[in-house]
Parts: C-alpha cells; structure tokens; sequence
C-alpha cells in the first residue's frame, strides 16, 4: 500500500483506470454517466469526496483492498495517493482541534459471523485492509445496525468496535472528513487502509443480552512499519522515488506468492518500460528470498540472488544499499546447515559491509542514513567485531533521536535498548544501564500509548544487570515494581 501512496505515477495514468472501468461497465448506463461525470470532472482534492460518494467506486476499490486484487489496486493507485493526502492534511487539523483531549472514543457498527468473532478473541492485533468508517456518536453508529429481530442470517452478530484513539500516538493518517464528505451530518472518522490497532486485553471481546451486540474495544497502536513521509518527499527525481518505492515494497514481499511477485514487477516494468532493467533485478532478489524463507531452498536463492547481482552491478545509478543486501543474504544463506560455509559468509559479510560504507556517502538524507547504521551494526556484529558494531550503533541512535524523537518515541527506545544490549555484551555494564535506563524513562514519559511488552523487557534487562553485575537488589527492586504496574 505504500508504493500506491508514494509512487509517481507516468502522465496519463489516471485515464487508464477510466478506459479499464468504460469496458468494465460497458452497456450499464447508470455506471457510465458517473464515470463521464468522474473522467470531467474528478480532482485530487475531491478524492474524500467521491470516495463517500453512494457509487461504484467505493465499493470496487474496497473490494479490491479485501481481496487483494493486485492489478485493481494499481488501477485506483492515484486515488488512494489522492485519498492519503486529503487525510493527511485533515490529520493535522485534527490533532490541533484536539489538544486538550487528546484521547477520545470512536464507534463503528458491523454485522460479522460467528466464526470472525471468535478468531477476533484469538487475535491480538488487528490492521484494517480497507479503508476504516466510524463515528464519534455511539447512537449513529448503532443506527447502522439492523434491530435483532430484523437479522436475516442466524449466522451472524451485531458488533459494535469502540476505539479508542490518542492523538499523540504515531499511526497512519485519520481525520473527521465531515467538510469533505458527501454526508457532511454523519460525524465521520475516516483511517487510512494498513491503520494499526490491538484488542483490549480484559474485557475487550463482550457480549451484551440486552441489547443483543457484541462490543469490541480497540485501541489505536503504533505502527511498526510506517513509512516516513520525510524520505520520499526528499526525493523529487521520478527514478529515485521510483526505486526508493519498490526497494521497500520488495521488503515486504518475500512471504508473497510467486504469481503475485511475477504479477507486480510486470505491472512495473510496463508503466516504466526506461527502468525495466533495474526493476528485474529486484525481482529477482524478491524471488530469492521467497526461495530462502517459505521454500527453504537455499540454492535456488543463491542462484537467483546472483541474477540480480549481476543486473546491479552493471548499473551505474546508486545502487550500493541494493548490493549490499544481496551481499547480506548471500552471507545469511551461508551460515545455514544445508550448505554451512564460514568463510564464504564471512567473505560476503566483508563485503555487505562495504556496499553499505559506499552507500552512506550515497544516500542524499540523514534519515536514510539510519537504516544503514542499523545494518551496519548487525553485520559488524554477525563477524563478531563488537567495538565497531557499537560506533554504528551509536551513529543510529544519534540520528534516531534527532530525527524522531517528536514523533516516534517507541522507535527511539528501541534504538537506546539495542545500544544498552551491545555494551552489555562486551561487558560495560555502566554504558549499557545508562542506556536501558534512557530508554525506559522515553517510555513511562511520552505521552502516546505505548506496548507494555518493551516497558517489561527494559525493566527485565536492568533487573538482570543490577542483580548479576552490581549485586544491587534495591534498584533491581524499583524496577521490579516499575514492571509489575505493567504486567497488571
């Protein structure tokens, strides 16, 4: 979803989901004079617009995000850009109206089978694959609902979600599109498609008799896999943001299909036919790693990690990050059992190492730059240089924190958690509680709602420290206590 979002479309482009749609709806009248009416008339910010709007692209474009129709979902791509930029915008707007109460409560009401809600009790994290409808009234949300005695399938409940929003949590974009939308009277709260949420843990899945309605309480989380906005809007060449856009998406995809691997690279390669090359070479490394990780077939990774690796080195655009982690892999393949071979994964770890070093002096933002200090750390680790995985694992953090700490405070104690373990590791037992104790206070003060798993996995880290190297059971008692509030 986010290559839909960030991608730079070819000129055009908007028409061929117009044409797609006149032979889709070819004879259907009613279709087409909404579409002659779209094809004249649509603007990007009348995207919220005509997304409300009781026609058929509302329910052709969700449709597809349910089923996953990959070709569909490219089809409306700008629309979704369009979309998420309305959002963002009215997001902002938002968060301002509601400063001094940032945590609110939204409903929305839904019929679901049985067997849906009892996989909701087995779940702990839900991410919506469409966009999210709800509502700030509980009585309009309840209004959608049909009475109980009008349920025409004894198969299925009525369910209202209760979700609970802070305004500081870091997510995908939502706002109140009442100024937007077609029904300016419904009080609604639109979510982005991929927003985040968790069950409530007691209580979170009840059902009430009397009013015949299942509740379920959400709570909007963050996002582990948020893109920042930041990043693409540095890159303003249409080839860089390209590139940018499918190294991620490529990220995301070695547990895809092979058809739908195949089916997204070829949608690729025929709307910029001038990057066909380069665009092969990652789906190569793609299909490589499906290889490697469901298919557990090593060889047939190395192989295809090879094709790839000779289309990037035959490029002459930046292309060190994209090198580098096929040198990563190719290491990572070695150090399995079926063809374990310690100096050849040392050799291709030497040399991820220096693709990345190259890629630094490559990367035209300090943002971009965290990731390859990250990698970096882990690969000086993996060939147990301890002292420079640390240097790059300090560079992150600095970065990290200069980059994200009004945003993304989570993402800043992971970073100063990782750095505590390494000291840890080369026993700087000072330089390591320093550092989880860093993390720890970013947590119990922000302001966003944060997992209780990393507060009780930092606790657990200067427990263990405080006992084992400083014989300090009083501050391991703090933290004991600290730890048990959130276990609770």
């Amino acid at each position: 979803m986010d290559v839909l979002i960030y991608l730079s479309y070819p000129d055009g482009f908007y028409y061929k989901l117009v044409d797609s749609l006149k032979t889709y709806y070819n004879g259907k009248d009613s279709e087409l004079k909404v579409l002659d009416e779209f094809e004249k008339e649509y603007k990007p910010d009348r995207a919220v617009w005509w997304y409300t709007r009781n026609t058929f692209l509302y329910s052709l474009l969700n449709c597809a995000l349910r089923q996953h129709n990959i070709e569909v979902m490219f089809l409306f791509g700008f629309f979704v850009q369009d979309l998420y930029k309305q959002l963002q915008e009215e997001h902002e707007k938002f968060k301002l109206v509601h400063l001094t109460e940032p945590i609110m409560t939204l409903y929305r009401g839904q019929i679901m089978s049985r067997k849906e809600i009892n996989e909701l009790n087995s779940d702990f994290n839900i991410i919506n694959n469409s966009l999210l409808s709800t509502s700030s009234d509980r009585q309009l949300a309840l209004f959608f609902l049909p009475e109980p005695n009008q349920m025409e399938d004894s198969s299925h409940e009525r369910v209202l979600f209760e979700i609970e929003i802070n305004i500081h949590q870091q997510s995908r974009p939502y706002a109140d599109i009442s100024n937007l939308s077609q029904f300016s009277g419904e009080l609604e709260i639109l979510f982005m498609i991929g927003t985040a949420f968790k069950i409530v843990r007691q209580n979170g899945v009840s059902y009430d008799e009397n009013e015949k309605l299942w509740t379920v309480k959400l709570q909007l989380t963050r996002d582990e896999f948020l893109v920042d906005d930041r990043v693409f809007r540095s890159l303003t060449c249409t080839s860089q943001r390209l590139k940018k856009c499918l190294t991620t998406l490529s990220d995301s995809l070695q547990f895809a299909s092979i058809e739908d691997i195949n089916l997204i690279f070829d949608i690729f390669c025929d709307l910029y036919p001038q990057e066909e090359k380069w665009i092969n070479a990652l789906r190569f490394h793609c299909i490589g790693r499906y290889q490697f990780w469901p298919e557990e077939n090593t060889t047939a990774a190395l192989s295809y990690y090879n094709k790839a690796l000779q289309i990037w080195n035959n490029e002459s655009n930046y292309c060190s990050i994209n090198i580098g982690q096929i040198h990563h892999d190719n290491a990572f393949c070695y150090s399995q059992d079926a063809i374990r071979n310690s100096s050849m994964s040392l050799k291709w770890f030497k040399l991820a190492i220096e693709s990345y070093i190259k890629a630094i002096e490559e990367t035209t933002t300090e943002i971009e730059q965290i990731d390859i200090y990250e990698k970096l750390s882990e690969l000086y680790m993996n060939i147990d240089d301890n002292l420079k995985s640390i240097q790059y694992k300090e560079l992150q953090v600095q970065l990290t924190l200069k980059y994200y700490s009004s945003i993304d405070d989570e993402k800043c104690a992971i970073s100063l958690n990782s750095l505590a373990f390494l000291y840890e590791k080369i026993k700087r037992y000072d330089n390591a509680l320093t550092n989880y104790e860093k993390a720890l206070k970013i947590l119990l003060e922000s302001i966003a709602n944060h997992s209780s798993w990393w507060i009780i996995t930092i606790c657990n880290n200067l427990i263990k420290v405080y006992k084992e190297q400083r014989n300090d059971y009083n501050s391991a008692l703090k933290y004991e206590l600290i730890k048990h509030k959130y276990i609770l």
